[in-house]
């Protein structure tokens, strides 16, 4: 791994101050047996994953990409992952037989960065 400068340093620590220690997210369970997800914390974003892995990994994307964070810097940020009882819970969440029937609110928190 290359070795970071002092100024790269600084910045990584300027955007890792942007993330709030905990999002609320709004999950919405499709009819495909997909997810779809509101990142209330902030405004305007929104995301989906036909797994709860890859929605997870896609909350954590859409925040990144909400804080416009360079994306070298990317590996360098906190992840979000929601507890072990709520990722449960969602992953046997079933297909609503409508589309506005079956919604989640949850607050993820956030995990330290890698380094």
């Amino acid at each position: 791994m290359k070795k970071l400068t002092l100024g790269e340093i600084k910045k990584i620590k300027e955007f890792r101050a942007k993330f709030p220690a905990q999002i609320t997210v709004r999950v919405i369970r499709s009819r495909d047996y997909g997810f779809a997800a509101e990142i209330t914390t902030f405004r305007g974003c929104y995301t989906q994953g036909d797994t709860l892995a890859e929605l997870v990994e896609m909350i954590n994307d859409c925040v990144r990409t909400y804080l416009d964070i360079p994306v070298k810097f990317s590996s360098y940020m906190p992840t979000y992952l929601p507890p072990v009882k709520v990722a449960y819970d969602l992953d046997v969440f079933p297909a609503p037989r409508r589309v506005d029937q079956q919604i989640k609110m949850l607050r993820i928190s956030r995990e330290a960065a890698r380094n």
